[in-house]
Formats: structure tokens, C-alpha cells, sequence
């Protein structure tokens, strides 16, 4: 079959990013052909790639023969702004605009643009279905390409446009109307993601229940595979030695500077705002520049807890790292947290506050969060913690925490199989939750939040693996003993983790139902369904 893949950005990064390059890349292996539309100039990194083609704005089309088979990337030119759901900085683009705040005409350039360069190679090559990236505006293209071509497409939805775009934005609403009214199908990770999107477009498209194909998104598990504990601490060394060059992030003096300023803020007994300031001196891209020799601080042969994900409220990392210090009364235990982000140095200086004793620094450092967006649910359990354990707060000098910054997938396949237990204690929605997917790929037990696209996830592994029980892997949203409750789950799963069969388990289930091989199966047969 010969398949046209539509993605607007990038091919790694963000969990769509990492989406479409996985799929493109699984079909290739299956013996499809894939033509594959995006705006990522580097596409020669991946050893998938046969050729490159950049479509200019004047018809004329330039190829760069990198192989003999494999992916064929089209690159439409777009022209200097790249549109997004989320702002960040990209490299080869002027401007980077979020979707709602694009003006008439570079909204028409981008959709001229990318229609003539996806019509002609359908022409060309002669492709026999679309599949259509996000709820806009690509679903939106491949309709006006169907209407010159005649070919069909599906849709694939994936959260960040629908929140950041669709949701709030009049004119991003119509435009994803206009793509799902044309597409033959529209494909969703899970039962908690349709009932959103059936939420979202009731009123205005209420026949797109009909249209909707469960299809789960994958986890790459060749990627996050078990690794034996003895050789947990030579394999994560050598690859940050091998990946020296990405070390960017925040260095030794940096982080001395910090650890002085939380001195200081005790001797004064305050936290102020500029607590969420240091994040901005340094690469949020990057792990630690010194995480090489960091990381020979943990004990492998103690249990390890490791959090992964973005470092702001509403991941939770400030529970867990609540519940970390409840745990480590009665259990050896040491915490990793993965990621960068704004609240990472108020995660540290709580690590600080707590492992010292200093409980009259907890209301200080509760107070200086509490200004930040929709603070009063967010830190709702950590409050309650505060107001029952500030008068007890005895110094803990038998813990570790480390905090490595950002890590990609390149260093993260080593470090995340060498935790015993991975906690998502996210306070809001997740779409799909890939990084639980991650852990258990890796024979890691992922413990999760009891709501949303995290519950449906937790759900297949508690249904599928005899040696689980029903909520072995979740813990509830609500605040109230929360933290007590995270603790507990975590003391339950680190005695789980002893078994060496539940972890093949649960990587068992993974390569069955979240395996890209298994994932794209589906999406052929629906390929099958719409062009028979």
C-alpha cells in the first residue's frame, strides 16, 4: 500500500513528534510505501530515510537521495512562520506562531502550500490513502487535496491541538470541523480520549461517533528493554560518556549558587517568587552538565523510584516527592526525577527543607506556589500534608534525591529500566500517558494516577498480568490522604517488583497490544476498510 503520512513539525520531541515517526517507520519495515510531509529539516539523522524532497514555492521540487529504500520525506515550503499548538524555538524558521494568533493570509499560505506539494505527490506517486496528523489543520489539507484527487484519508487526533487550538479558538474550531466532516475515519488512543473529543464536538458534529476507530498509540520496545541490575550503573555511565556533547544543562557552579540562595532564603525563612526564576538561566534541553559523576551517587542496589516528566504543578512531581519523604521513614529508598521545568528548583529546595528537618519552612515554601495558575487544586494535597506534618518534620539524612534535567530518548533507555518503580502522579488529563507505556516496556512497575488516559493504560496491564490486583497500579486524584496513599502504593509495588516474572510480564502485554508492530497492524486494517 502506498501511504501518505501528513505531520506539520518535527520528527521527535513531543509524543505526536515521536508518533509519526514511529509509524512511518514501522510501515517502511512492514513493505508500505511511505511518503511522509513535514517541516523537520534533519530527517537525514534517521537511518530510515531514503530520499528527501523540498517542494518550493515555485513548483519546482529538489531531491536528495540519502538511500535506496525507505521513508520518502516531503518537505512543502512553508515560507519563514511555522505554526504551533504550543510556542517553543525551532531552528530554520524566522517565527514560530501559535495557531489562533495567525493572521488570514499566513493561515491561506499554509494551507496553499502544503495542499499543492501533498496533491502532487499523491498525483505522482501515486499514493492510495492520507493519514492526517492532529485535528488541524492537516485533516483540513488532505479534505481540499481529497477534492482534487479523489483519494481518502483518515484522521489521527492527538491531544495538544485539540487543548491548546481547537478548544478555545473559534476559527481552529471550524477548520477541524471542516477535516473531520471528509475523513473516512478518525482514530483515538483510548476510551478516555473519545469521550473528550465526543465532548468537544457534540453539538457541532454529532455523526462523528461513527467515524471514530480505537487504535492505541506505541511504545518503541526495542528501545525500553529490561535491563539486569548489575549492569544498571556501568550502562547509564557509559552512555552519558558516549553522549557527552548533550550535556548543556545546568553545571556544578550553577547548582552551588542555588544550594547558597536556599541558605540564605532559611536564615530569612522565606521563599519568594524568584524560586521559578532559575530555570530561565540555563537549557531546559539538556541533562546536567555534571550528571556523569552525579549519577555515580546512586546506590542501585537499593530500590530506586523515578519520576519522568515536565517539571510544573500539574505533573505532580511535588506529591511524589512528599510521598518519597512519608516512604523513606520506613523503607531504604532513593528518588530520581527526570525532566526540567519551572518548578524543578521549588522541588529542590523542599528536598533540602525536608531532608534537614527545617519544618518551618514548609508554609514558606507552600505559599510561594500558591500564586502560580489554578495553585489551589494543584497543591491541595500538599497542603493538607503541611498543615498535619510541619510540627513534625525530623531531619532525614538517609535519603537521596537526584534531579538530572531533560533527558531524550537517547540516554533515557538506559536510566529508566534501572528504576524498580516509575510514579505519574499527574493532577491533570493525560491523552495517553507514553512515558508509563516507556516504563513497562522496560519491566518497570508504573504507578499512575486513578483518572483519565493514565487510568485506561493502568487498566489493560491490571486486567491482563495475574500477578496484579485491581488498583496495584493507581492511586486516587483527590487530595485527601493522597500523599499517605502514594507512599503506600509505591511500599506495595517496590515488594511487587521482587518478582522478576511481573516484570516480563508487563513487558509481555506491551509488545502485544502497544508494540509499533502491533499498533500499525491495526491502522493497516483500517487503511484496508477505507480504500477496499
Amino acid at each position: 500500500m502506498r501511504i501518505g503520512i501528513l505531520h506539520g513539525w518535527m520528527l521527535s520531541g513531543s509524543g505526536s513528534n515521536i508518533y509519526v515517526q514511529n509509524v512511518a517507520r514501522t510501515l517502511w519495515e512492514q513493505g508500505h510505501e511511505v511518503h511522509l510531509f513535514c517541516q523537520d529539516r534533519d530527517t537525514a539523522r534517521f537511518p530510515f530515510v531514503s530520499a528527501i524532497r523540498m517542494h518550493n514555492s515555485d513548483g519546482r521540487i529538489e531531491e536528495t537521495l540519502l538511500r535506496p529504500d525507505g521513508v520518502v520525506v516531503h518537505i512543502p515550503d512553508i515560507g519563514p512562520i511555522l505554526p504551533v499548538f504550543v510556542w517553543d524555538r525551532y531552528p530554520y524558521f524566522e517565527e514560530v506562531i501559535e495557531f489562533p494568533k495567525m493572521s488570514f493570509g499566513a493561515l491561506q499560505n499554509y494551507l496553499d502550500t502544503n495542499t499543492d506539494a501533498i496533491a502532487t505527490s499523491v498525483q505522482e506517486d501515486e499514493l492510495d490513502i492520507l493519514h492526517a496528523n492532529h485535528a488541524i489543520m492537516m485533516p483540513a489539507i488532505a479534505r481540499e487535496v481529497s477534492k482534487r484527487t479523489d483519494i481518502p484519508y483518515l484522521t489521527a487526533l492527538h491531544g495538544s491541538a485539540l487543548v491548546y487550538s481547537v478548544k478555545d479558538d473559534p476559527t481552529c474550531f471550524e477548520q477541524a470541523v471542516n477535516g473531520l466532516e471528509g475523513t473516512s475515519a478518525v482514530l483515538v488512543g483510548n476510551e478516555y480520549f473519545k469521550s473528550q473529543v465526543m465532548e468537544m464536538f457534540a453539538e457541532r458534529y454529532p455523526d462523528l461517533s461513527d467515524k471514530i476507530v480505537e487504535v492505541p498509540l506505541g511504545v518503541d520496545t526495542s528501545v525500553f528493554k529490561p535491563t539486569p541490575q548489575n549492569e544498571c550503573a556501568e550502562l547509564i555511565v557509559s552512555s552519558l560518556k558516549d553522549h557527552s556533547e548533550q550535556l548543556l544543562g545546568r553545571d556544578a557552579e550553577q547548582s552551588r549558587m542555588i544550594r547558597q540562595t536556599f541558605y540564605e532564603w532559611i536564615r530569612k525563612g522565606e521563599v519568594p517568587q524568584s524560586v521559578f526564576e532559575f530555570a530561565k538561566q540555563y537549557s531546559q534541553k539538556h541533562p546536567d552538565a555534571n550528571l556523569q559523576h552525579r549519577i555515580t551517587s546512586i546506590d542501585w542496589e537499593k530500590p530506586v523510584i523515578m519520576f519522568v516528566g515536565r517539571l510544573i504543578p500539574g505533573k505532580g512531581a511535588h506529591d511524589l516527592l512528599i510521598a518519597y519523604y512519608e516512604l523513606a521513614k520506613r523503607v531504604q529508598c532513593q528518588l530520581i526525577v527526570v525532566g526540567a521545568g519551572p518548578m524543578r528548583e521549588w522541588l529542590e529546595a523542599f528536598a533540602m527543607f525536608r531532608r534537614f528537618g527545617i519544618g518551618s519552612m514548609l508554609e514558606p515554601w507552600l505559599d510561594a506556589a500558591k500564586k502560580l495558575p489554578d495553585s489551589e487544586n494543584l497543591l491541595s494535597a500538599a497542603v493538607e500534608w503541611a498543615e498535619e506534618n510541619a510540627n513534625s518534620c525530623e531531619p532525614m539524612s538517609d535519603t537521596k534525591v537526584l534531579f538530572t534535567g531533560f533527558l531524550d530518548h537517547t540516554l533515557l533507555q538506559y536510566l529508566l529500566p534501572c528504576a524498580d518503580v516509575a510514579v505519574f502522579p499527574s493532577l491533570v488529563p493525560e491523552s495517553f500517558g507514553l512515558v508509563t507505556l516507556e516504563a513497562a516496556s522496560a519491566g518497570v512497575i508504573p504507578l499512575v494516577t486513578n483518572f483519565s488516559g493514565l487510568r485506561d493504560s493502568a487498566l489493560v496491564f491490571e486486567q491482563s498480568i495475574a500477578e496484579l490486583a485491581e488498583n496495584d497500579l493507581r492511586f486516587p486524584l483527590e487530595a485527601q490522604n493522597r500523599i499517605q496513599t502514594i507512599a503506600h502504593r509505591i511500599e506495595h509495588a517496590l515488594t511487587l517488583s521482587k518478582s522478576s516474572a511481573l516484570g516480563e510480564s508487563l513487558r509481555a502485554t506491551c509488545e502485544r497490544v502497544y508494540s509499533w508492530q502491533a499498533v500499525t497492524a491495526s491502522l493497516v486494517k483500517v487503511y484496508e476498510s477505507i480504500t477496499k
